[in-house]
C-alpha cells in the first residue's frame, strides 16, 4: 500500500508535532503515503470485522485506533493534500 501511496505527486509535508503549543511550535515532516498507508492498515482491521457481521466490534475498532493512531496520519494526509490541490 505505501508504495501505491507513494506514485502521488508528491510524498513530504511540514505540520507540527504539537499545533497547540503556540510558544515553540516545532516542525516536523509528515509522509502522505506513510499516513495514507498507517490510515488504510487501521482501517483494515475493523473491515474485517465489519464483514464478519460483527458492526459493533468493526465501529469500536475503528472509533479507538482513530482516538490512538489513524485519525492523526488521515487529517495530515488529508490537510496536506487540500493544499496541494488548491
Amino acid at each position: 500500500m505505501y508504495e501505491r501511496f507513494g506514485a502521488l505527486p508528491f510524498n513530504y509535508y511540514l505540520s507540527y508535532a504539537e499545533p497547540h503549543d503556540t510558544e515553540d511550535p516545532a516542525p516536523v515532516v509528515g509522509d502522505v503515503a506513510d499516513d495514507l498507508a498507517d490510515t488504510w492498515r487501521d482501517l483494515k482491521g475493523g473491515l474485517a470485522l465489519y464483514h464478519k457481521g460483527n458492526y459493533a466490534a468493526a465501529a469500536w475498532e475503528w472509533r479507538e485506533s482513530f482516538s490512538t493512531h489513524w485519525g492523526r496520519h488521515a487529517a495530515g494526509a488529508l490537510y496536506a493534500l487540500q493544499c496541494w490541490r488548491s
